[in-house]
């Protein structure tokens, strides 16, 4: 579950991670998607959000595109 997207939308608009047409865009489809809790408060959306790819999404819309990570040549994965 995930409240707070309008708030994150805005915030990556702020920091010019997405512009601010396609901020104005996720938050209508999201919007669309989202539900009002029973017991009130911020609208939730029951919705993945994964790393694929070099891209972020939310459910199947591709967010932003993510900066490479840099992993250490020590790190080991069983």
């Amino acid at each position: 579950t995930f409240k707070g997207f309008n708030e994150t939308l805005e915030a990556f608009a702020r920091q010019n991670s997405i512009t601010r047409s396609e901020a104005d865009t996720a938050q209508a489809v999201l919007g669309l998607m989202a539900r009002k809790p029973e017991n009130g408060g911020a609208p939730e959306l029951r919705i993945s959000v994964t790393a694929q790819d070099s891209k972020l999404y939310l459910g199947p819309i591709a967010l932003l595109t993510l900066e490479p990570v840099a992993w250490p040549e020590s790190l080991r994965i069983p």
